[in-house]
């Protein structure tokens, strides 16, 4: 079973970021940029909805969304908290997730696999928010697993 932890780190990290953000200019969070996503929401809105994809997949359902815009970091935050609690939920159930991916091909992952997958699919996007910033012309702040344990021990 993926420890507890790593899901805080997931959860910790796009909210420290967000909340960073949210102490910006509010323009900066929608604001266009020439970068593999064309701004800071969209990049926190593809990690939410992959999330989300597969949250879906590991309950067995087929209730998929269509994607979720956010205006504000604050409300990306308040959906960011009730992917986490449901990921905390699905960690304890473990087992294997029978899925379809979107070209319909059938594929098997244990939880764990999927679990650890998020993880460091938001680690690898938030490196886009770091980017994007640097671009605006504001500063970052680390997320780096080691400050999250500093932070939280």
């Amino acid at each position: 079973m993926i420890p507890e932890n790593e899901l805080r780190y997931h959860h910790w990290a796009n909210v420290r970021l967000l909340k960073h953000i949210s102490h910006l200019d509010s323009e900066v969070f929608i604001k266009n940029v020439k970068s593999v996503f064309p701004s800071l929401s969209a990049v926190f809105e593809h990690i939410y909805n992959v999330d989300q994809l597969w949250i879906q997949r590991m309950l067995g359902t087929n209730d998929i969304s269509q994607g979720i815009k956010f205006e504000t970091p604050l409300i990306a935050v308040q959906c960011f908290e009730r992917n986490f609690q449901q990921l905390i939920e699905i960690r304890t159930k473990g087992g294997m997730v029978y899925y379809q991916n979107s070209k319909g091909e059938p594929f098997q992952n244990k939880i764990e696999e999927i679990l650890r997958h998020l993880i460091n699919h938001g680690t690898y996007h938030r490196g886009n928010v770091s980017a994007i910033l640097h671009q605006l012309g504001e500063k970052s702040i680390s997320t780096d697993y080691i400050f999250f344990l500093r932070e939280t021990e």
